[in-house]
């Protein structure tokens, strides 16, 4: 396909869609696309948990569990069928919300099925929220990527949003292919009516690394995600003209285990486990010293505020022992528990920041006596796999979660 190069900025990126535009069920690359084509309430800056808003004016609480939302009147949907362009209402937004609590597609949804007690429009711009107990982190529930998007409510039941729909923000979806290519124009009643500055936007999904540098060489993308620091450093050295920038992430990785059967479910593997893991290896040979250890608040959330300190994260892990020393007592727990040589499948999708982590991972865990698989699979297989609990083992890219909640919820099941 042919890229429009005029006024539009275009991005290269292995990331793939996995459920493509639907703003609800998306973990992939959608995630930096659709919040530009729907319109939100409010959100929480993850920086400090200020109130931003967006189609709202205004948030109150009469009481600890009930939010009044105001809406502006001057916020209409794109002007396309069957929308037609009309005023988004509080009816949309409730719908919207309701869709996100009832969808089978939605992995993490704890705050509308266990705090949210109901949903209603009291006219037609303002919306009332309460909740079944007080809970801090309700309004960034409300306004939370995915869960807060608004969809008109012709779209709401029985139309797929993978490579479609129709919202209030700044952009409008243009041209879609979900394996290769989303481009988004400029949606010109966008009630900021000074803004989008561009005229339209374009991702370029490639299989590789080195597709996504050749998009950039050849000026068929203008921005790129960089894989690591050091490719970033080559690119700058072979390409004159280009700008490159750092900026920490509220996304991580992690690793899940089926805790719920052999050989996870005992403690002592476990345990083991997390103390073979030379974590600080990892951040050298895979981040380059750009990498941190994180508890399980990421501590760019609100400045740190509610991160555990380093030092804490480290002495949990045992981190200040000895590599070798750590793997000695791996090794001993895996034998008390009859575990040594366990065979288990490590699972990771075929990501390449991914893939290198369960290569290190899996390299490390070797070290320790168990035996390891690992299986790369199509994002969208893997996504299946880990909705199903079709694995051992399996490297996670948790989402670029907005607060403290949702990490802080995460137990073992």
């Amino acid at each position: 396909m042919d890229w429009v190069a005029a006024s539009a900025a275009r991005t290269a990126t292995t990331l793939p869609l996995v459920y493509g535009l639907d703003p609800q069920a998306e973990t992939g690359t959608g995630l930096a696309i659709f919040p530009r084509v729907y319109g939100y309430l409010l959100h929480v800056d993850p920086a400090d948990d200020s109130i931003v808003y967006d189609h709202a004016h205004s948030i109150e609480q009469p009481d600890p569990q009930t939010y009044i939302v105001r809406m502006r009147d001057s916020v209409r949907f794109q002007n396309l069928p069957p929308v037609g362009g009309r005023a988004v209402t509080a009816e949309d937004a409730v719908l919207s919300l309701l869709r996100f609590r009832d969808n089978p597609l939605v992995l993490n949804k704890t705050w509308h099925s266990t705090v949210l007690d109901a949903a209603d429009a009291l006219d037609s711009l303002t919306v009332r929220i309460t909740t079944k107990r007080p809970y801090a982190y309700s309004a960034g529930e409300i306004g939370a990527i995915g869960a807060g998007a608004i969809l008109p409510k012709e779209m709401i039941s029985g139309v797929d949003l993978t490579s479609a729909g129709i919202g209030s923000g700044p952009f409008r979806i243009d041209a879609v292919d979900n394996s290769t290519r989303v481009r988004l124009a400029r949606n010109d009643g966008y009630f900021r009516s000074e803004i989008p500055y561009l005229d339209a936007m374009e991702w370029r999904i490639v299989a590789t690394d080195d597709e996504k540098l050749e998009a950039f060489r050849q000026h068929a993308a203008d921005v790129i995600p960089n894989r690591d620091r050091i490719e970033a450093e080559d690119l700058a050295k072979s390409t004159q003209g280009i700008e490159t920038t750092i900026e920490p992430a509220l996304a991580y990785l992690s690793l899940g285990l089926r805790v719920d059967r052999p050989p996870f479910n005992d403690l002592r593997v476990r345990e083991a486990i997390d103390i073979a893991l030379d974590r600080d290896a990892m951040s050298r040979d895979i981040a380059f010293g750009d990498g941190q250890v994180l508890g399980p608040v990421n501590p760019h959330l609100a400045n740190g505020f509610w991160s555990l300190p380093r030092d804490e994260i480290v002495a949990s892990q045992r981190g200040r022992d000895a590599i070798e020393t750590r793997r000695a007592a791996a090794q001993g727990m895996l034998a008390a528990a009859g575990a040594a040589g366990a065979h288990i499948r490590l699972q990771v999708p075929k990501i390449p920041q991914l893939l290198d982590v369960a290569d290190v991972v899996a390299s490390q865990l070797r070290q320790i006596g168990l035996v390891v698989d690992l299986e790369t699979l199509d994002q969208l297989t893997w996504y299946v796999n880990f909705r199903r609990g079709d694995f051992d083992a399996t490297i996670i890219g948790q989402l670029p979660y907005e607060s403290p909640d949702q990490p802080t919820r995460m137990k073992e099941r």
